[in-house]
């Protein structure tokens, strides 16, 4: 709980110092007599004290988790929550993390209304109620914990027929070029917005998708080379993927990424089995981490970036080993 509280602090400190920056070299950009001439997404994808906006998001999310988590103060909590955190990574240019915001927001918001509604229930109950309730829960627990396996057993199964279906189309496609424009059929206008809103990423996506399905069968399975030097060599932009399954596509074939599906199911699975004094709270940030990690990957190198992949590492290591305690003690 200490160890929590420090996060919660260390989450506040990185928000509002960044916050103080960002807003001092916003008052002189706008206020600059060559401002005209900068370029308003100079101040847009400005990652404030850290590299890139990005790692900027990426910050705010992962503190804004602690925060709500670990931090005792209910004023500055909801304060940074809702108020100071959505104006700050709302004004920034980081799409992808905005989204990831919002849901996380949304799923505070949902935490809440039930505490208060099972609060209002706790409070309506006499003691002889509360027992029964208990010894209920009691004999369900195993059967919420079944139901939670077939669930992730089920996106489990969803995950290996869509790589298959994703291996049959790849390998039998007809196009076997990997020009992106000259099979679009897109006007000067939307060229430049599907530009504006990939950042290119579209081109290198596509183009390292036909590199691979050129490829022999082994080479597909196994994959072309894990060096990021040598994924840029494939696309049309010289660039790496910014897309965290493409490289692994790309790096380990088919079978890295069957096994990228396998960890993140036993990383799940582990987190629902908790059964620590903290599980309410890990599952809560190992499921903010995880799926913030996840999301981010459709767009970045996730895994190639400490700053995206740390903290979800470390917590589902925690969940690992609260399952590996309790296996020996039974």
């Amino acid at each position: 709980h200490r160890a929590g509280k420090y996060l919660a602090y260390v989450g506040y400190s990185i928000i509002y110092v960044n916050a103080a920056y960002y807003l001092v070299k916003c008052i002189d950009y706008y206020t600059h007599d060559t401002y005209p001439y900068l370029g308003e997404g100079t101040l847009l994808n400005s990652g404030a004290l850290y590299y890139y906006k990005t790692d900027l998001g990426i910050a705010l999310i992962i503190s804004a988790i602690f925060i709500y988590v670990y931090s005792d103060s209910l004023m500055a909590k909801y304060l940074t929550l809702f108020d100071v955190i959505p104006v700050f990574i709302f004004f920034t240019n980081a799409r992808t993390e905005q989204a990831i915001y919002l849901l996380f927001i949304f799923s505070v918001i949902i935490i809440e209304a039930v505490k208060i509604i099972n609060k209002k229930k706790s409070k309506r109950q006499n003691s002889e109620q509360t027992q029964h309730l208990e010894q209920i829960e009691s004999s369900t627990k195993n059967k919420r914990v079944r139901k939670r396996l077939v669930v992730l057993n089920a996106i489990f199964i969803l995950g290996v027929v869509v790589l298959t279906t994703a291996f049959v189309y790849l390998y039998f496609s007809p196009i076997k070029q990997s020009d992106f424009y000259s099979y679009t059929d897109l006007d000067v206008v939307q060229l430049h917005d599907l530009n504006e809103i990939f950042h290119s990423r579209h081109i290198i996506w596509w183009d390292t998708f036909h590199f691979i399905i050129n490829e022999n069968p082994i080479t597909q399975l196994v994959g072309v080379d894990i060096d990021l030097i040598s994924f840029s060599q494939h696309n049309a932009e010289n660039m790496m993927s910014h897309c965290m399954y493409l490289t692994a596509l790309f790096g380990t074939g088919y079978i890295g990424v069957y096994a990228l599906i396998l960890f993140i199911y036993f990383v799940f699975r582990s987190v629902l089995l908790d059964e620590s004094t903290d599980k309410n709270k890990n599952l809560f940030i190992v499921f903010s981490l995880w799926i913030m990690l996840l999301v981010v990957a459709l767009t970045t190198d996730a895994l190639e970036y400490t700053q995206i992949s740390w903290f979800p590492f470390i917590y589902a290591g925690i969940s690992a080993g609260n399952l590996v305690k309790k296996k020996e003690n039974e």
